[in-house]
């Protein structure tokens, strides 16, 4: 499906092992600010909507879930893929 400025919700590129079994609609890399401390893969409370509606996005409109360490973040600053 595309989305808003061409993005693609369904990802089709390498995901690690702690992430190869999550849905691909709703994958996207953030900087995990729990345990982890580092840029990971999260998986996003909906599909991913696109970069620019990303980059538009207040604090709590979105969340995405460490599929590393299960911290939650709420800020979608810099989520990407």
């Amino acid at each position: 499906m595309q989305r808003e400025g061409g993005d693609q919700a369904y990802y089709s590129g390498y995901l690690p092992q702690y992430a190869a079994d999550a849905n691909r609609d709703a994958v996207v890399m953030l900087l995990c600010k729990g345990q982890c401390g580092r840029i990971r893969w999260g998986l996003m409370n909906q599909d991913y909507p696109g970069e620019s509606v990303l980059r538009r996005a207040k604090l709590g409109d979105f969340s995405a879930t460490c599929l590393k360490c299960g911290h939650v973040a709420k800020d979608p600053y810099n989520w990407y893929r």
